[in-house]
């Protein structure tokens, strides 16, 4: 292996691991906005593909099970734009995709509360 460039990859530090890893944490979170968002399109088209319903399609399309897709749309309906856009909400850019699934049962009392740095 002698004369190999490294990848950028494999010259990072603890900090450069942590803000990446950080970093991947909030991209989740905000993909999981999107993918409610989606599923939430694709219950009015399921039809198209052959599908009895959304469950169905969601399962068989990405292997979601019955409770997994209605926490994606659940969570697009409380954190998105407007409750229902691939955009997460300004306010939740910070937070990641488990602290966000937390918050879903939250009133807004303890809303209120929630801070970024908190752990779920």
């Amino acid at each position: 292996m002698e004369g190999r460039e490294l990848a950028y990859y494999e010259m990072v530090d603890l900090e450069q691991a942590d803000q990446n890893i950080k970093a991947c944490l909030l991209d989740a979170g905000r993909n999981v906005i999107a993918v409610g968002y989606y599923l939430k399109v694709i219950r009015e088209l399921f039809r198209d593909a052959g599908y009895r319903n959304i469950w169905e399609y969601a399962w068989g399309e990405y292997g979601f099970s019955k409770s997994t897709a209605p926490r994606y749309m659940a969570r697009n309906d409380r954190f998105s734009v407007g409750g229902n856009s691939p955009v997460m909400a300004a306010e939740y850019r910070e937070y990641s995709r488990a602290q966000l699934q937390e918050m879903l049962s939250l009133d807004a009392e303890q809303m209120e509360q929630v801070t970024p740095e908190m752990t779920v």
